[in-house]
């Protein structure tokens, strides 16, 4: 039994199934490059480098491959068994050890940051303050009510997009009424209906971007919506008011940052944008920092870095609208730990391998 369990370590960390999986995970950049012209970026990030597995045609007949996801799972536990059931503990090969555990790192942080790295956008107008930022290429189904007194947003619950693909019933949340999923689309339009609308569905566009999301809810036993993407629908339920919108997923982050000013200045003589930055006020607490924030000058807090990504023009407002980009990366600072490690465990790899050479004694002699 003991034979066969290292018989088992050695295979799982030979250096035969190493190549074997960095020919799929080669395979797969491949092709991820090659759909990436039909499908976009967003979609071959999801499907291809996100995923475990993935079905792809050959000659128009689909097989099954492994997705990046599980190749670098499967190269994590590869190069762990090569580390315990394969490496000779020699001072020679520390230098390779330390690399090795670099590696590993750096593998690790790349699965992790997969699951944790959260991007979105955040745009203001001058002097308007926000706390919270919009998912990318995520929705959600929001319940809210408005107080009749400041007019203000009270947002009852909210439901993933993960959910609502799922369709059949909600959980409750407290609600007075329930919720059922009959429907949902990826894309979608609105079309005339009666004296309101519905929504149909329409081919998922290759720029996700372009997609607009709409689903049919039911709610209670009587009463049947369309809600396609940012439009309000309001329906009174046991003299209560309340709201239903289908919108980008709402993320909090952990200080109010304020839009004090926009510039942007062009060449002269021309429509040319020469550059352009904004002025926020970041408050945290009863702290409050003022910086300045342009595309090649970021602000970081924590895990959060926000940078200037581009600005709007409203001519009806007559005023700019500053858009930024947030991202947040908890485990951010796994490369700045691992890769100084490879490099170190390189430089003494080789430094070690030099002083106990061979030949190097046969010099000397």
């Amino acid at each position: 039994m003991k034979k066969l369990f290292y018989q088992m370590g050695n295979f799982l960390g030979s250096y035969t199934l190493t190549l074997v999986l960095l020919f799929f995970l080669m395979f797969v950049i491949v092709v991820g490059a090659i759909e990436q012209n039909y499908i976009g970026f967003d979609n071959v990030q999801k499907e291809y480098f996100s995923s475990f597995f993935f079905f792809f045609q050959i000659w128009k007949i689909p097989f099954f491959f492994p997705g990046a996801h599980l190749l670098l799972l499967f190269l994590f536990c590869n190069l762990s068994f090569a580390l315990f059931f394969r490496f000779q503990w020699k001072l020679e090969l520390l230098g390779f050890l330390i690399s090795q555990i670099g590696i590993l790192t750096l593998l690790l942080g790349t699965f992790l940051s997969s699951y944790f790295f959260k991007k979105g956008s955040l745009s203001l107008y001058e002097g308007e303050t926000k706390s919270e930022f919009l998912r990318s290429h995520q929705y959600e189904l929001a319940i809210i009510r408005i107080d009749p007194q400041d007019q203000d947003y009270l947002l009852i619950t909210a439901y993933p997009e993960r959910i609502l693909k799922r369709r059949g019933f909600l959980p409750p949340k407290n609600l007075p009424f329930s919720l059922q999923v009959k429907a949902y689309y990826p894309n979608s339009k609105r079309v005339p209906y009666k004296r309101a609308y519905k929504v149909v569905p329409l081919p998922v566009h290759i720029k996700q971007k372009e997609n607009q999301p709409g689903c049919i809810l039911r709610i209670g036993k009587v009463y049947e919506i369309s809600l396609f993407t940012d439009v309000y629908h309001t329906l009174r339920y046991r003299n209560k008011n309340y709201t239903f919108v289908l919108r980008k997923k709402r993320e909090s982050i952990p200080f109010r940052f304020r839009l004090l000013k926009f510039t942007k200045e062009s060449y002269p003589g021309t429509d040319l944008v020469k550059k352009y930055e904004s002025f926020v006020e970041i408050i945290i607490g009863q702290t409050v920092q003022r910086v300045r924030i342009t595309p090649k000058h970021s602000f970081r807090y924590r895990d959060f870095t926000i940078s200037q990504t581009s600005y709007k023009y409203n001519s009806k407002l007559g005023k700019y609208r500053s858009i930024f980009t947030v991202s947040k990366n908890p485990i951010s600072f796994y490369p700045y730990f691992s890769c100084p490690l490879i490099a170190l465990g390189l430089v003494m790899h080789f430094t070690l391998q030099f002083i106990f050479s061979p030949s190097r004694g046969a010099l000397r002699e």
